[in-house]
């Protein structure tokens, strides 16, 4: 379609261009709106499956009876359960490449609208925490307001990887930035001299020494309580999972998404041929290459988890290095079977029949895990009828210890919580709804 300004007159020099509607006279031209961006399926697919994964992990019926796939390791380790958080993060790096184009650090809508989602990503995240501390508890002690949280660090990485992106234009400038992210990691870690005593299970415990890594002796959780406090009012006592210090290294997480999303951008400058000819002849080629280079990726990026893992074991708690890059791995290598079977092969049976409910979720992934963190605490904490019972309680027991096996007792109230919260986002997808910052 032309542009409006070169549209030809209703009656030009030919005169078998004259134009006899009347109408069509009057009427401005149409301007055709551009085209769409093409969405890649396989990233909300694989969001609606992270999602699946922490539906089921944060919603048993009881935390004791948790069946180990889906049980959050208690400090070193990893399970399913951990792997949920860190694949949010891949993700978000992953969409930032496809959505900022670095010709737009010049733009200050771009600017704005980077701060603005970040800023309203920490307040709902802290609104959540207040309302979870204070509200739905109807305490009448003091506020426990938790400072950080999930949506908190995700607003941070946000912020820090779309800046960087957008002002580096090399991608070494943005392997310097990470390296010295990590290099400050490492270097409190392993070399600051920790020497405190710290009260914990009504009594102390002294932590005097370099590269202590213990649940009460580490230096994430010493930074983050001389940043908020040695209480459990500001954070997780005595180390919050989602601090300040460890955030540091969870950006690996979300640049090995960038660095991915980068590979496809590149992969679509490649074919950007007028000849449609050299482009089919050229798609299968660079295709293959493509994904080559991908599982090269994720295969480097366990590699290195493996190197960090000789002396900075798996832990979610404080973010090691070692978990932030096996973690990317994992996540890298369920993008690259989604991206082949979604956005290469194309299949529809695929797309819009198998993976349909992972669609769902994956298109208002925001509002679900708002929506499910207000209805658990209502039943949880709202309906307290004394310090063990609640309306949540009351239901598991009435309806599912019946079951008589604990762990299957609690892993449906889980499956209970998915089915409610998928139909949810069939409603908001059919409706399209889509819940946006």
């Amino acid at each position: 379609m032309q542009d409006a300004a070169q549209v030809q007159s209703p009656i030009d020099h030919h005169p078998e261009n004259i134009n006899t509607d009347t109408e069509s006279q009057l009427l401005p031209p149409r301007r055709e709106a551009p085209p769409k961006k093409a969405r890649l399926i396989s990233l909300d697919v694989l969001r609606g499956l992270t999602m699946v994964g922490m539906l089921l992990t944060i919603n048993m019926g009881d935390r004791q009876y948790v069946i180990w796939p889906l049980a959050e390791s208690d400090w070193d380790g990893l399970s399913i359960g951990d792997i949920i958080f860190p694949s949010f993060l891949f993700i978000m790096g992953l969409a930032i490449s496809l959505t900022f184009k670095q010709q737009d650090r010049f733009k200050g809508r771009i600017w704005y609208k980077i701060f603005k989602r970040a800023i309203l990503l920490f307040l709902i995240g802290s609104g959540l925490n207040t309302l979870i501390g204070k509200l739905f508890t109807m305490s009448t002690d003091s506020i426990r307001w938790r400072i950080m949280g999930v949506l908190q660090r995700i607003s941070l990485c946000y912020l820090i990887v779309s800046s960087s992106y957008l002002c580096f234009r090399k991608i070494q400038y943005h392997a310097i930035f990470l390296a010295s992210c990590l290099a400050i990691y490492i270097g409190f870690m392993f070399g600051y001299p920790l020497d405190f005593n710290i009260l914990y299970d009504t009594s102390f415990r002294q932590c005097k020494g370099r590269g202590i890594l213990t649940k009460i002796c580490n230096f994430c959780g010493y930074f983050d309580r001389a940043i908020f406090g040695s209480s459990s009012r500001w954070m997780t006592y005595p180390n919050d999972p989602e601090g300040i210090f460890s955030t540091l290294s969870s950006l690996i997480n979300v640049y090995a998404g960038l660095s991915f999303g980068i590979m496809i951008r590149w992969k679509e400058q490649q074919l950007a041929s007028t000849n449609m000819v050299l482009k089919l002849m050229e798609g299968n080629i660079k295709t293959t290459l493509l994904m080559r280079v991908l599982v090269l990726m994720s295969s480097a990026l366990a590699i290195i988890g493996g190197i960090f893992f000789l002396f900075d074991p798996v832990c979610k708690n404080r973010w090691s290095v070692s978990f932030a890059f096996f973690t990317s791995s994992i996540s890298a290598f369920a993008f690259i079977v989604f991206f082949y079977l979604l956005d290469i092969n194309n299949k529809p049976f695929l797309k819009e029949t198998l993976f349909q409910p992972f669609l769902w979720l994956g298109m208002n992934p925001l509002i679900i895990f708002v929506a499910m963190t207000l209805f658990d605490n209502l039943l949880i904490n709202f309906s307290q009828i004394s310090r063990t019972e609640h309306l949540y309680y009351i239901i598991y027991q009435s309806l599912f210890t019946t079951i008589g096996n604990e762990y299957v007792a609690s892993i449906m109230v889980s499956i209970l919580n998915l089915a409610l919260w998928m139909l949810v986002a069939f409603i908001l997808y059919r409706k399209k709804i889509f819940i946006k910052l």
